[in-house]
């Protein structure tokens, strides 16, 4: 096949060389995945980004992967990972529009990160992407299995305030009715003293 002859190199770089944005994207390619020679992330990460410079969203989605697995002596850096992923997303590239979603889902740095990631995983959901039509509904199951444990939290702490406010009233409704008790036995047995003794008169 072309992409496996070091010749595919040749003759996409002099297609590139003169503007063919998919011969550019092809190259990028090639380098990444060492077709038709050895692997060159920086090469092709230069490839990528003459074909993204022309709008080309699977270009950017490939650079976006490139900073986010940082391989073969490119750091990582996540910053740019979703830079570009969001430029790709912007697009109307439906795997970046996903991968925006799990970035964001996977951060910690961004306010309402699961709110704009549910925003992300939505639109890309609405165009048929299956991923992340499964991804929004596993979101939804956990969301709401966290609301029903909250609701069942907030109902046994009310039931243990209601016992706790109780309690001081059970504790004061015991001691009278003890009390009472006490006052009707005295009466009961002053009663009986009262009987006997008018008896003997």
């Amino acid at each position: 096949a072309l992409q496996n002859d070091p010749q595919a190199r040749v003759w996409y770089t002099k297609a590139a060389d003169q503007g063919h944005i998919a011969a550019a994207f092809n190259l990028g390619s090639l380098f990444q995945n060492g077709l038709g020679g050895r692997v060159d992330v920086r090469r092709a990460l230069e490839w990528y980004g003459r074909a993204a410079i022309h709008g080309d969203h699977e270009a950017e989605f490939a650079i976006a992967g490139l900073y986010y697995n940082g391989d073969d002596g490119l750091k990582q850096d996540t910053h740019q990972a979703q830079k570009w992923m969001r430029k790709a997303a912007e697009g109307g590239h439906l795997d970046s529009m996903y991968w925006m979603g799990m970035l964001l889902l996977a951060s910690d740095d961004i306010e309402d990160a699961e709110t704009t990631a549910k925003i992300w995983l939505a639109k890309a959901a609405r165009m048929g992407h299956y991923e992340s039509e499964k991804k929004l509904k596993e979101i939804s199951s956990e969301s709401e299995m966290m609301e029903r444990e909250f609701d069942l939290f907030n109902e046994h702490r009310t039931m243990r305030a209601a016992e706790a406010d109780a309690e001081p009233i059970m504790i004061a409704e015991t001691t009278h009715e003890a009390q009472e008790a006490e006052r009707g036995g005295g009466q009961q047995q002053q009663h009986e003293l009262d009987e006997i003794y008018y008896e003997e008169i």
